[in-house]
């Protein structure tokens, strides 16, 4: 082999730059293809540390994160100085985060968006002070409400509100507010890398799942739940009774003007209805014995008491562009995947607002997902 190499040096490789800001928390992952190989990977990671003082710890999870191999045997340490992490590292088992071994390559990721009720003052707030992502998603939310909506004041108030006083105890600020966070969770998770293959919302979550799978845009999603909460808001109050057993047991039981609004898991269901009604079906359960206790709501969601609701939310609906969605949806009201036909009907949205939210029976049918991990998405873990 003859011939000669030219060899051209154009510039001087760049300095390496330090870390930007990273939020307080890291994660250390680590893998192996056995566990001693992943002892001994945890024993060398903690020298490295020990002999690098100077290394940013934000820059070495980024790095185990992303360019490192997925193995079957896994470690998790969660800490935020490297001192910490090098006393993890060095520790018994019984100091790890998390530790197993991964017996799927895939699994199907499936965000769950938490429903009203989860709702609380500050929800968030450190993500909204340390995560760039998640700040930037809930201030477009807040610039896209505009004055009909202070988002901001109502999500990071300024001063302390006293129980019943505090504004997202009220359906029409809640929702809109739980949406912004929940939309600012699902964009922080994206920009991670982690994309789901399916959505699931609990109630009001449906909309963010759906906004995410783009059958809404960002702004139609905002002015829809906002007078979504507003009209919700205005109906009659009335109760909910959450029942220890399955919603075909306590049909029988069930006196004129309740109705079955929630089925949560095969064994539970939620009642709705007038504030009278609803006492007076709880004392019957009661007496049976049968375990339930009352809802802290104002309202009787997902019954006819929603009913002087719809015209009006109709026309709302009328008025924003509906798309097919680009992510595999959960619907509430049938229990298994939304079509298309329905994410773009204006009636489906009606409906949803009425009709039970069929929430054990989008579980189960997500579970017949390859190896689902769900994620819940929301200010809390109503859902897990």
């Amino acid at each position: 082999m003859g011939g000669t190499n030219a060899h051209i040096v154009l510039e001087e490789a760049p300095a390496v730059e330090n870390g930007s800001v990273s939020r307080p928390w890291q994660l250390l992952l680590l893998s192996a293809k056995t566990p001693t190989a992943l002892e001994q990977m945890a024993k060398n990671l903690a020298a490295h540390l020990h002999e690098n003082p100077d290394l940013s710890l934000p820059d070495v999870a980024h790095t185990l994160q992303v360019g490192r191999r997925p193995l079957p045997h896994r470690r998790a340490y969660l800490c935020q100085t490297a001192a910490e992490a090098k006393t993890l590292l060095q520790g018994n088992k019984a100091t790890l985060n998390l530790m197993g071994t991964a017996t799927a390559p895939q699994r199907s990721i499936v965000f769950t968006f938490t429903g009203q009720g989860a709702q609380h003052p500050n929800m968030a707030l450190d993500l909204y002070e340390t995560a760039p992502v998640f700040r930037r998603a809930i201030d477009r939310c807040a610039t896209l409400l505009g004055e009909d909506f202070p988002l901001l004041a109502v999500l990071y108030p300024s001063t302390k509100n006293d129980g019943a006083k505090h504004p997202l105890n009220h359906t029409e600020q809640a929702q809109p507010a739980l949406f912004a966070v929940e939309y600012a969770l699902a964009q922080l998770w994206l920009s991670w890398g982690i994309k789901p293959q399916a959505v699931i919302g609990h109630s009001i979550g449906e909309y963010v799942a759906a906004c995410i799978a783009g059958v809404f845009s960002l702004k139609d999603a905002l002015k829809v739940v906002l007078q979504r909460g507003q009209l919700m808001q205005r109906c009659v109050p009335g109760s909910m009774l959450a029942v220890l057993q399955p919603a075909a047991v306590v049909k029988p039981h069930l006196l004129p003007e309740t109705e079955i609004a929630v089925i949560n898991s095969p064994q539970t269901c939620v009642v709705s209805g007038p504030t009278a009604a609803i006492m007076a079906l709880k004392a019957r359960l009661e007496a049976l014995p049968v375990p339930c206790r009352l809802l802290e709501t104002s309202h009787a969601f997902h019954s006819a008491l929603m009913q002087s609701a719809l015209e009006k939310f109709a026309q709302v609906m009328q008025s924003v562009s509906l798309r097919s969605p680009q992510i595999d949806v959960i619907s509430n009201v049938t229990g298994t995947w939304l079509t298309d036909a329905e994410a773009t009907s204006p009636d489906y949205w009606v409906n949803h607002l009425r009709q039970p939210v069929l929430f054990s029976q989008g579980i189960q049918t997500l579970l017949s997902l390859d190896t689902p991990v769900f994620e819940e998405l929301g200010p809390g873990l109503t859902l897990t």
